[in-house]
């Protein structure tokens, strides 16, 4: 990671990332902030907080959805078609079959 300087006080900050968490946090003031890389996310088990982009609607990408969300076919459909937020378990696992299907989503972990 390159040398990052703390925004409030112009000291060098600290690298404390851990597994796919990146943390900084500077020695002197104490500013900090964290962020989530899902390239480096080992754990398939993470629940996630999908939001799906509008207009996305097919048949074939709403069957795919519907099977992460069992049981739910009507609301698949509907956060293809007008956009959304839902909350999937195991997202991780999940996740390649949805970008195979060009499906366009930002995922959160909870």
């Amino acid at each position: 990671m390159e040398k990052l300087i703390c925004e409030k006080c112009g000291n060098e900050m600290e690298n404390l990332s851990e597994g796919p968490y990146i943390i900084v946090k500077c020695p002197r003031c104490g500013w900090n902030w964290t962020a989530y890389d899902s390239e480096k996310s080992t754990d398939d088990s993470i629940s996630c907080s999908v939001t799906f982009e509008g207009g996305q609607y097919t048949k074939e990408r709403a069957l795919v959805l519907a099977q992460m969300i069992p049981g739910n076919a009507v609301l698949s459909k509907r956060l293809l078609e007008e956009g959304g937020t839902v909350i999937i378990d195991s997202f991780r696992e999940k996740e390649p079959e949805l970008k195979e299907l060009g499906i366009k989503f930002v995922a959160t972990p909870k």
